[in-house]
């Protein structure tokens, strides 16, 4: 199994081939480079995806160009070829490149002319001039320093790497990926037949090989590809296992969604592909199951996940499995379980010297301290944590240190929020929010504004300016919402829709309350239990207002 490469990377170099050598037309370069870059550096050309489905769509259409050539042909089919036949298309001269590959040997030739496709360096450039060789490159050349040189030569190196078993199969993962496309071959050529795809078993055929031998030799090499309706799964590197294991796992705890099932059915015919099955997808099991709702499930995937990774690291990570579990606990109403939890996972950061657990850690302690403080008083009358201003000046000058601008930022906005708590001067929290806002816009930390802005919100409800408060509530919708955590985005819709409420406009309020709905199977316990809170807010003030207006008061 290749670590690196695999078939549709080698449909991105041909794609480079056609770029270099000038065959490809002035309308197809943009979308020909926007397509190879948004498979090599992981985004598009003009921007990046911001949208939640934006962002799962691009996911959805990697593993869909891992597994079929049809992504190809979207791309290529549109676009005349330059330099061929009238009514040809660039989608013809690109199959005919894949179709040249036909051998293992041709395709150990094809990662060998890559170089060719790269600038020399100037040493080589001086080697050549003192031996008195010109240089008879012309036209274009790539930048091995450029992001399609890097790609180039990794390739190169990749597959100078692999064993010759590696290589074998890498090549029969090629024609498996690459033989959909044989009927468009055939209807160019008509000397094409069953075995033009391996240049060795269609020589020897025309060259006298009895029909047993070579069906006896296909059979070993190629299994029942051609004798068989299914073609085989197409073989996947472990680098695109990993990726897309990183960017599912990213995308949720960033974002705090679930992934989509069709993604997940995707990926899981990818890893029954794949030789090796990585242990991090047991924590994407159970972010999945945590997210679900199946605390049984949650809890089994986590300690499998960390039992795999052990094995080989020691106790390297011991600290990260105990914080994982005390979150989960919290978030199923184990709270004094995740006290405990928790609190063996600062003094395992503590003996481990591991300072991004331990101030994660100290300031999970710090919230939950806020929301059940009960659970946490004998802790600050014992001094194990101090109280909360201590906690956050601790939190603030270790996350200074560390540059760890996250854990900054929410400490700021949590001492604003105590002192709001508190009855504290709000000129000194509004400084804290302000330090904050400077360091979320100046460290570019889109994912922070939710929290910022929802502290901002309150602070304008409190001081009896509700216009403000709507306004903040809808500058987040409309421009930091994509960003952020669903969480937020839930905080938000809610205060608007008591905002509402409070108006008088039960029926905005409800319609507000209604658009989460397409939402709602990422929704986590906590989510569930806040929207409910609204809902019940909003009946008691629909049938007994004044009684509501007495309380507020």
């Amino acid at each position: 199994m290749a670590r690196y490469l695999n078939p549709a990377k080698i449909g991105l170099l041909v794609l480079m081939q056609l770029y270099v050598e000038e065959a490809i037309p002035s309308d197809a370069i943009v979308p020909v480079l926007s397509f190879i870059t948004s498979h090599t550096m992981g985004h598009e050309a003009g921007g990046t995806a911001t949208t939640q489905a934006a962002r799962w769509a691009r996911s959805e259409r990697t593993v869909s160009l891992i597994i079929s050539i049809k992504d190809f042909e979207k791309l290529l089919g549109s676009f005349p070829f330059v330099m061929g036949m009238p009514g040809r298309k660039l989608w013809d001269q690109f199959l005919t490149r894949l179709w040249d590959i036909n051998s293992l040997d041709a395709l150990n030739e094809f990662f060998e002319n890559l170089e060719l496709l790269l600038a020399k360096t100037k040493e080589e450039l001086r080697k050549l001039s003192e031996a008195g060789v010109p240089d008879m490159e012309e036209g274009m050349q790539i930048a091995r320093n450029s992001p399609f040189g890097v790609f180039i030569r990794r390739a190169m190196v990749e597959f100078q790497r692999l064993r010759f078993h590696d290589s074998a199969e890498l090549w029969k993962d090629f024609v498996r990926y690459r033989q959909p496309t044989a009927h468009h071959q055939k209807r160019k050529n008509p000397n094409f037949n069953r075995l033009s795809f391996d240049n060795v078993l269609s020589t020897g055929a025309a060259e006298g090989w009895s029909q047993d031998s070579v069906a006896a030799l296909t059979s070993v090499t190629y299994d029942d590809m051609l004798t068989g309706d299914h073609l085989g799964t197409v073989g996947v590197s472990t680098d695109d296992i990993e990726l897309l294991l990183d960017f599912q796992i990213e995308q949720m705890q960033k974002y705090g969604n679930r992934v989509p099932q069709e993604t997940i059915n995707q990926f899981q015919d990818l890893l029954q592909a794949s030789f090796l099955v990585p242990s991090l997808t047991h924590y994407l099991s159970f972010l999945n199951a945590w997210r679900a709702g199946d605390y049984h499930s949650a809890f089994d995937l986590l300690h499998r996940y960390f039992d795999y990774t052990m094995q080989y690291r020691d106790r390297l990570f011991y600290q990260y499995a105990l914080m994982n579990l005390a979150v989960l606990q919290a978030d199923f109403g184990c709270h004094r379980d995740a006290v405990t939890t928790m609190l063996e996972t600062v003094t395992t950061a503590r003996e481990n010297r591991d300072m991004t657990c331990l101030n994660f850690s100290l300031n999970w302690l710090f919230h939950f301290g806020r929301a059940h403080p009960r659970l946490v008083r004998d802790l600050e009358s014992n001094s194990l944590l101090g109280t909360g201003k201590e906690s956050l000046a601790y939190l603030r000058v270790k996350a200074k240190e560390s540059g760890m601008g996250a854990l900054w930022s929410s400490v700021l906005l949590s001492e604003a929020k105590l002192g709001l708590i508190n009855g504290e001067s709000v000129a000194t929290s509004v400084e804290s929010i302000v330090r904050s806002s400077h360091l979320i816009v100046t460290r570019n930390m889109k994912n922070m504004f939710g929290a910022q802005l929802s502290l901002y919100a309150a602070l304008w409800s409190r001081l009896g300016l509700t216009h403000l408060t709507t306004a903040t509530c809808e500058i987040f919708l409309r421009c930091h919402s994509q960003h952020s955590v669903f969480d937020d985005e839930l905080k938000i819709i809610c205060r608007l829709g008591l905002v509402h409420a409070e108006r008088g406009k039960y029926n905005d309020g409800l319609q507000q309350m209604e658009g989460l709905d397409k939402a709602s199977s990422n929704l986590s316990r906590t989510c569930t239990t806040t929207i409910w809170t609204v809902l019940r807010s909003f009946w008691t003030s629909f049938f007994n207002p004044r009684q509501t207006t007495l309380n507020q008061t």
